[in-house]
């Protein structure tokens, strides 16, 4: 999965608030559901078929956003093994933001319902 915080990951951004936006929900979700990756948030990922097929899709309920979150969570109760390659993500120049109020609101509830459902992920083997 391509991460901005590992290594040589970065953002480019001029806005102050940007990093801080970028971090926050990363360090909260790692804590709340001690998922390994260091950017859970990431929606650069590359799967193998044999990886889908052990992930119970047709369970997962998330949308938007926190589905990267929940497919990452079912991947690691999976056993699935990660590997984080760093990218430099680059602000778009044209176009709007996706992120709403609803879309914020799951985000931050979905580490919690989680970690309250039966399926508790082992650690994922790096």
């Amino acid at each position: 999965m391509a991460s901005r915080p590992c290594s040589i990951g970065r953002s480019t951004s001029f806005a102050r608030w940007t990093p801080i936006c970028r971090t926050t929900p990363g360090i909260s979700i790692r804590l709340v559901t001690r998922l390994r990756p260091r950017d859970c948030t990431s929606g650069y990922r590359c799967w193998r078929r044999e990886a889908l097929a052990s992930v119970p899709l047709a369970r997962l309920t998330s949308d938007g956003y926190s589905f990267l979150v929940e497919m990452l969570y079912a991947a690691t109760a999976a056993r699935l093994r990660f590997a984080e390659v760093p990218i430099t993500f680059v602000e778009r120049r044209l176009g709007e933001s996706k992120l709403t109020r609803a879309v914020l609101f799951e985000s931050a509830i979905t580490p919690w319902r989680l970690i309250a459902s039966r399926n508790t992920p082992r650690q994922a083997v790096r």
